[in-house]
């Protein structure tokens, strides 16, 4: 949205470009805020494309990108790093993103990939609170008892039997089913 008139001197960081926005204002920025793609507009795009309630989803979108794609990010090296990419679908249009997952259904949701190893596409990715997600992350220990798979956190709500009891039990060579069915 942002049409580039010239350079406009410099600050205290670095060099400043002068630009016009589609809507008629003109903006002044930091030419690397406008070369990484962080300045789009003047500030319209905003409060018009993304009001106050899409703006937590666009920081989601924005940040799946970054994770995957910037070696700079804190968290490359467990997504980019290990090949997790975002697909083409949304990588280039966070309207697409949207379009595909939603809004999210509260301020406690969150992205989460449902296979873990998986990329960030539709038919891996929902809305998931932070409970939701801490059951599928790669450190989870699951075990599997009577037909159902749940982590040793799940397993503790479901028995009663605290997670560390539970974890202790298996360390010391006890069958699963002991484990689980023995009371403390």
């Amino acid at each position: 949205m942002l049409l580039v008139l010239g350079e406009s001197g410099r600050d205290a960081i670095s060099k400043l470009i002068k630009c016009k926005c589609d809507c008629g204002n003109i903006k002044l920025t930091r030419i690397k805020y406008l070369n990484r793609g962080y300045v789009k507009s003047c500030g319209c795009l905003r409060t018009k494309e993304f009001p106050v309630t899409k703006q937590r989803e666009y920081f989601i979108y924005y940040a799946i990108k970054t994770r995957c794609y910037s070696k700079k990010s804190n968290h490359y090296h467990r997504y980019g790093g290990r090949g997790i990419i975002m697909c083409k679908r949304w990588l280039y249009s966070y309207k697409n993103f949207i379009a595909d997952m939603g809004m999210r259904p509260s301020k406690e949701h969150s992205i989460e990939r449902i296979d873990n190893n998986g990329n960030y596409e539709p038919s891996n990715c929902k809305w998931a609170t932070s409970s939701e997600q801490s059951n599928n992350t790669i450190s989870n220990n699951v075990l599997s008892f009577n037909g159902e798979s749940l982590t040793t956190t799940q397993w503790e709500r479901k028995t009663g039997i605290k997670r560390k009891t539970i974890t202790r039990r298996i360390g010391m060579g006890w069958s699963i089913e002991k484990t689980l069915t023995t009371p403390v």
